[in-house]
């Protein structure tokens, strides 16, 4: 499992001037770096968990008694490789809602500075 970091803790700034702004996009922009990296082992823990499924997963069932038995063997390890991406899956939305987030949060901060140039 992914480590636990708390990436998701409300990131609240103030600033007043150019300088504050430019270290809170700083700041933004790592916090950014850093969710996009988690979302990278996500992803290869997610490969990783499809591809301990892929040999149950591949094949015809056939036919008869031994094929219904190996299409229920099939849905049984198809539904436990879901349970197991689940919460991977709910992660990387969380992650993708942060950095929409996190990108409107630099875009505020740049358009501050721009402002706060043009009045001098």
């Amino acid at each position: 499992m992914v480590e636990d970091i708390d990436l998701y803790a409300d990131i609240k700034m103030e600033v007043e001037t150019i300088t504050q702004a430019r270290s809170a996009i700083k700041k933004l922009r790592f916090r950014k770096k850093q969710l996009r990296q988690r979302k990278k082992l996500i992803n290869l823990e997610m490969k990783e968990i499809r591809a301990k499924y892929r040999d149950r997963l591949s094949g015809r069932t056939g036919r008869g008694f031994f094929g219904a038995i190996r299409k229920a063997g099939k849905e049984s390890a198809r539904a436990q490789r879901d349970r197991e991406l689940r919460p991977l899956q709910e992660e990387k939305i969380k992650i993708d809602d942060f950095i929409l987030q996190i990108d409107q949060g630099i875009l505020k901060l740049e358009d501050f500075v721009e402002e706060t140039k043009e009045r001098g």
